[in-house]
C-alpha cells in the first residue's frame, strides 16, 4: 500500500466538507486516507489550537490541512506526493500558493480572484495561503497558539520551518478554492502578534498584506517590497488559461 496521508479540516459546514473530502479521495488509489474533521468553534479554539489538535490525532507522516471549501482535482494527492518526494532537501511545510522572501506571489491556484499561476516549481516561500498547508510531521512542527483567531498562522509555521533549517515550498499541484478569503478586524490583531514575533525580519510578506515591524530596517525595506509586490500581483494574474487546464488535469469530482 502507498504511504498514507491525513486530511485535517476545520469544519463549520458539513455538506461543504463532504465535497472537499470526496474530491480528495477521488483517484487516490490504494493510499490510506485518515480524515480528521475539527470543530474549532465548539471548543472555542483559534485556528492554531484546532489544527494542533488535528495534528495530534494524525497517524501519517504527511498531513494535508485544507479549508472545507477546497476542491481537489482527481488524483491530486499522488501528484502532490510525487513532487514532495522529489525535493532535494527536508521540507517542513509546503503548499500550493504563497509568497517568496521578496513578497512575490508564487504558486498555482484557482479561486474567485481568478486563475493565478507563477513558478518556477517547486519554489521557496516565506508565507503560505492558508487554504492548503501540507505538514511533514516527521519534524515535529506545530502551530504557535499565541497567534490568535484565524489569520497569520500559515505564515508563522512557514517561518518556524525556516528557522529550524527546513525548507518551505510551493509545488505545482493546484486546487480550486471556492472562496477568496476575507480579512476582518481580527486580522490586525493576529498580524500584530506575528510582526512582533518576527520583527527581526523587517518586513513580513504574507499573501494578504506586507506587514511592517516598526523597525528602521522595516521602514527602509517597505517601499522596495511594495514596488515588487505590485509587479508580482500583475504577473500572477496574467497566467494563461491553457496552462491552468494542463496543470489541473481532471476536474474535481462532485
Amino acid at each position: 500500500m502507498a504511504e498514507g496521508v491525513s486530511l485535517l479540516t476545520l469544519v463549520t459546514d458539513h455538506e461543504l466538507f463532504s465535497l472537499c473530502r470526496e474530491s480528495f479521495q477521488d483517484g487516490i488509489g490504494d493510499t490510506e486516507v485518515q480524515v480528521v474533521p475539527i470543530d474549532a468553534n465548539a471548543n472555542g479554539w483559534s485556528a492554531a489550537e484546532g489544527l494542533n489538535a488535528g495534528l495530534a490525532e494524525a497517524r501519517h507522516r504527511w498531513a494535508v490541512l485544507a479549508h472545507q471549501d477546497v476542491l481537489f482535482p482527481t488524483g491530486w494527492w499522488p501528484r502532490a506526493h510525487s513532487q514532495l518526494s522529489a525535493l532535494p532537501r527536508p521540507v517542513g511545510v509546503a503548499g500550493t500558493f504563497g509568497v517568496d522572501a521578496l513578497g512575490r506571489f508564487r504558486g498555482h491556484l484557482l479561486d474567485p480572484h481568478g486563475h493565478r499561476r507563477t513558478g518556477p516549481f517547486p519554489h521557496p516561500i516565506v508565507s503560505l495561503d492558508e487554504h492548503l498547508i501540507i505538514v511533514d510531521r516527521e519534524h515535529g512542527l506545530a502551530f504557535d497558539e499565541s497567534v490568535p483567531h484565524f489569520h497569520c498562522y500559515g505564515t508563522d509555521i512557514v517561518l518556524q520551518s525556516l528557522a529550524q533549517g527546513l525548507d518551505a515550498v510551493v509545488i505545482n499541484a493546484p486546487v480550486v478554492h471556492l472562496s477568496g478569503g476575507r480579512l476582518d478586524d481580527k486580522f490586525s490583531v493576529s498580524s500584530r502578534v506575528l510582526a512582533e514575533k518576527w520583527r527581526s525580519r523587517g518586513v513580513i510578506p504574507t499573501c494578504a498584506a506586507l506587514l511592517g515591524t516598526n523597525t528602521l530596517r522595516g521602514s527602509l525595506m517597505m517601499p522596495i517590497y511594495k514596488a515588487i509586490r505590485k509587479h508580482s500581483r500583475q504577473a500572477a494574474s496574467q497566467a494563461r488559461l491553457v496552462d491552468c487546464l494542463a496543470d489541473f488535469g481532471a476536474p474535481p469530482a462532485l
